[in-house]
């Protein structure tokens, strides 16, 4: 299965004129707001009435998903954000509080639980904890189904640590529903096909990559599958047609004169 190297990272700020100390201090008093917070919100969580309140678990996930970006300091809030998130939504079922909800977690960009996600998400990659790094991106795509950025980091990652069937998933939900073209995609959904033996699902997916893309590795694939499965005359038809949309394409007017002669 081909390889891919993948690099995630973040942009920082630089803040040249300050001392660290001062950026220490600021950085701390930060953090013991939003961990003020979280008790409150965790205070009321357990509190017999209040705990019963969709309310209470939209604030204490807006509170987690919040910490999560601001201060940093805890590696699984994003978890805990979309765990509070949940029981909100089990709650509500008068949806008053529907609207708040949406507002944590509106499957885009702005909402503080796509934040929460994306930025643990990166900061575990960037630490090579690439375990976590995949669950976060995963649940990112949860979170905001149609986000490019989301479906493909979490297809690559998960194909990173093998996790084939997570990775399958992530990489057609970024095609067929976010509507991501990258060429990478529908090469590993191809060669997951392939690995299952499924040639007729390999050919589809490589087939459709090559009519978003053009790309060229996806069409050398197409005829390698062809012709690893005695299939000859789908490869040279297909040449056929790879050949009058790109005549400069030696490689394939080669291989079709190969093929052609065999």
């Amino acid at each position: 299965m081909k390889k891919i190297v993948f690099a995630l990272a973040f942009m920082m700020t630089g803040q040249l004129a300050v001392g660290q100390s001062v950026l220490d201090m600021a950085n701390d008093a930060q953090c013991s707001t939003q961990d003020n917070l979280i008790k409150a919100a965790l205070k009321s969580s357990v509190h017999a009435k209040k705990s019963l309140k969709a309310s209470t678990w939209v604030k204490l996930s807006n509170a987690y998903a919040t910490h999560t970006t601001a201060c940093g300091r805890d590696s699984t809030s994003a978890f805990k954000a979309y765990d509070a998130l949940k029981k909100a939504k089990e709650l509500d079922t008068d949806g008053k509080a529907a609207t708040s909800i949406e507002a944590i977690s509106n499957g885009t960009a702005t909402s503080p639980m796509y934040s929460a996600a994306i930025n643990q998400g990166v900061a575990h990659y960037n630490a090579q904890n690439l375990e976590m790094a995949a669950k976060l991106f995963l649940l990112g795509m949860e979170v905001a189904p149609k986000d490019t950025l989301t479906t493909f980091y979490a297809g690559i990652v998960s194909n990173q640590i093998e996790n084939f069937d997570d990775a399958e998933k992530a990489f057609a939900q970024y095609i067929d529903v976010a509507g991501g073209v990258d060429a990478v995609a529908y090469y590993q959904l191809a060669a997951y096909a392939k690995k299952r033996e499924d040639i007729k699902g390999s050919i589809e997916w490589l087939k459709k990559g090559i009519a978003a893309t053009q790309d060229k590795d996806l069409q050398g694939e197409l005829i390698n599958v062809y012709i690893n499965n005695d299939m000859l005359d789908d490869a040279i038809g297909d040449l056929k047609k790879l050949v009058e949309v790109d005549p400069t394409n030696t490689n394939n007017m080669l291989n079709l004169g190969i093929l052609s002669d065999n």
